[in-house]
């Protein structure tokens, strides 16, 4: 299947709960959605216009969807472009900056203390949706589809589109912020604790 089918695939399936994805153990493309516009009041100040006909993210699992698109997003900050970006927006609403810790090596990258990833798995699973396309080799399609769509919350193939680099700078205000925090052996507090119970999903 050609890029072009691929992108109109993911455009017109009908969007299912991310938890879907973890059932799929097969290759393929699948992209990121925000059906009722829950991050509309949170995008940074003076950020470009985001189109709520447009996917937030659109990823590739080279091994199986449920690996990579279901069990990833919804459990690995760190290793997550997509959640390390919904930090980055969410952080004063669902977050303390006190549970976000940043590799040492690595400064871009960080990941949360067990509740802060907990709460943000819940938010994803009550507000985002999921289309999918299966695809054997979705490395050959990746580059092309991200840069037709430019979702907001890509980074990669997505550099010369309108999101990637205000994105990127807000990412990099938030690590800013963290900065007295690090380094850490973190205690949850109670805050956190009470916010994660209150979005638990049943």
């Amino acid at each position: 299947m050609e890029w072009i089918e691929v992108c109109n695939v993911l455009g017109t399936a009908t969007p299912a709960s991310p938890l879907t994805l973890s059932s799929i153990d097969k290759p393929g493309v699948y992209a990121w959605w925000d059906p009722k516009g829950a991050l509309a009041r949170f995008w940074p100040t003076g950020f470009p216009q985001v189109d709520p006909a447009k996917p937030l993210y659109v990823g590739i699992a080279r091994t199986t969807l449920a690996e990579r698109a279901g069990k990833m997003h919804l459990e690995k900050t760190r290793i997550s472009t997509i959640r390390r970006s919904l930090v980055a927006l969410l952080v004063d609403d669902l977050l303390v900056l006190p549970e976000i810790v940043v590799d040492p090596r690595r400064r871009t990258k960080f990941s949360l203390a067990p509740a802060a990833e907990q709460l943000l798995t819940n938010w994803m699973i009550t507000h985002l949706q999921t289309t999918w396309v299966l695809h054997p080799t979705p490395e050959d399609v990746e580059k092309d589809i991200i840069k037709k769509i430019a979702p907001p919350l890509n980074y990669a193939h997505a550099t010369k589109g309108p999101y990637a680099k205000p994105l990127q700078a807000h990412r990099d205000q938030l690590l800013t912020r963290v900065a007295p925090y690090q380094p850490s052996s973190l205690s949850i507090n109670t805050h956190a604790l009470n916010r994660a119970g209150n979005h638990a999903v049943l």
